[in-house]
């Protein structure tokens, strides 16, 4: 069997829904806690650092759709 490879644009398309459902997953998470009238600072940190890693991947995206030429330059 052959293993399936993703090319670098799928690898960065999948990197930003990963990314994207990990952001939303983590909001649903403060809104969670905030309902329960619980402490939300470290659960927002963590968002702080999962929307950086989110804009790095975006980022990553756009410059793989550019190599590709589907993005203007």
């Amino acid at each position: 069997m052959v293993p399936c490879q993703e090319t670098p644009l799928e690898l960065a398309q999948r990197r930003v829904r990963d990314a994207q459902a990990l952001v939303e997953k983590q909001k649903e998470h403060i809104a969670e806690l905030a309902r329960e009238k619980r402490d939300t600072s470290q659960a927002q940190a963590i968002l702080s650092t999962f929307e950086t890693t989110l804009r790095f991947m975006r980022q990553d995206l756009a410059d793989c759709l550019k190599t590709v030429g589907r993005l203007p330059q």
